[in-house]
């Protein structure tokens, strides 16, 4: 979360035939990294699904190639044991920002697709021709029956095109972990998956037209690696069950030069607003940071009053009550006294400690000692922290 962001939100339109959303294409950069979905197969006529997810994703863009490093990657499901794969349809809404490069898409529930899905994918720039892309795609069931789900990712991987060309190699480094190099050169990729029940590897594109979109179900029982040397796509299946009125998240990451990562530093925080304005505006707190066991974590205050006292509070209920000319937003537990600076900033460095559970919430906001604000104190925006 940003306070900068500026998230085009696209509403979700009467779904056409085949149940496609009608969201916008397009592309996100941070630092000199680019990741772009190109097309989604359902914008071609006729619609295939062989051209689904087609993306571009780049460490570096200063050069003329184009690709450098993924292909296509995409999602496919079943909703039983003997249906065929299908690939999860063009989005309802979208909504794309750039440094740091955060994607978001939705997808309502559908003919043929009961569960609603979300989601967030992250664009990293962490070094020197490196990057690492991480996607957490949420399945959420609303109807009053469980839901069994065989959810199926699957990526086309080209690693440093430019310069190797479609000669990879590709080994199992660890659980759900697949390291690709380009073949001749110290160049490599990273393909990931958190709990994934199985895996798959062959050449292209045999995995994606006669696994994923033959008539026939398939399963990803870790098979294929070692790989190559030969143009490399693989792919993921995780067994979901969801209850009634329940959800679950699985996590993908594909890297470029860098190891596999799953953490996503923007979209566990969250702006809840209530500040209140001083002689210098608003403040606005941000945070950031994975808030996964023992990450490091930010949580910064700017547009303060400079060089003066002030407070941040630190809750785990969100109280919204009235206080002071404003709103308190967390119910305090904590009071941290941290003045600003003579640029009107307070930061907050901390690790977030082991064993917390998954989805806990916490609370913070600021407020400044500010003889121009109503009551003599400014406040900031609250804001919410949610442990993944």
């Amino acid at each position: 979360m940003r306070t900068s962001l500026a998230l085009l939100i696209v509403a979700a339109c009467a779904a056409p035939a085949l149940g496609q959303g009608t969201a916008p294409l397009g592309s996100v950069t941070d630092g000199d990294c680019r990741y772009d979905f190109v097309n989604f197969g359902d914008l071609f006529d006729p619609p295939t699904p062989l051209v689904a997810g087609f993306s571009t994703y780049k460490a570096w863009y200063s050069d003329f190639s184009s690709g450098d490093n993924l292909r296509q990657q995409w999602f496919y499901f079943r909703l039983d044991a003997t249906s065929a794969e299908q690939a999860l349809p063009h989005p309802d809404t979208a909504s794309y920002s750039s440094e740091p490069g955060l994607i978001e898409l939705g997808w309502l529930p559908g003919p043929g697709r009961p569960f609603a899905a979300h989601l967030q994918c992250e664009l990293r720039d962490t070094g020197f021709n490196k990057a690492v892309f991480v996607q957490r795609l949420t399945l959420s069931n609303p109807t009053a029956d469980a839901l069994h789900v065989e959810l199926f990712h699957y990526a086309a991987i080209e690693v440093n095109q430019f310069f190797g060309g479609f000669f990879d190699t590709a080994v199992l480094v660890g659980p759900n972990r697949i390291r690709i190099d380009d073949h001749g050169t110290l160049e490599f990729d990273e393909y990931a998956a958190l709990g994934a029940s199985g895996w798959k590897v062959q050449a292209f594109n045999n995995l994606l037209q006669f696994d994923l979109l033959n008539s026939t179900p398939s399963t990803f029982n870790d098979v294929g690696l070692p790989f190559g040397p030969g143009f490399f796509t693989g792919g993921f299946q995780w067994h979901l069950d969801l209850p009634p009125g329940d959800s679950e998240s699985v996590f993908v990451s594909i890297a470029v030069g860098d190891e596999a990562g799953f953490e996503l530093h923007e979209f566990n925080w969250t702006d809840l607003g209530q500040g209140k304005p001083g002689a210098t505006g608003t403040p606005a707190l941000d945070g950031s940071g994975p808030l996964s066991a023992l990450s490091s974590n930010l949580v910064e205050l700017s547009g303060g009053l400079p060089s003066s006292p002030a407070t941040l509070v630190f809750g785990l209920q969100q109280l919204d009550a009235p206080f002071k000319g404003g709103v308190l937003v967390p119910g305090p537990l904590v009071l941290l006294p941290l003045p600003t600076d003579a640029s009107g900033k307070l930061s907050l460095p901390f690790t977030m400690p082991a064993g917390v559970p998954p989805g806990t919430s916490f609370y913070f906001q600021a407020w400044v000692s500010d003889p121009a604000a109503s009551v003599g104190l400014s406040a900031s925006n609250g804001l919410q922290g949610v442990t993944p």
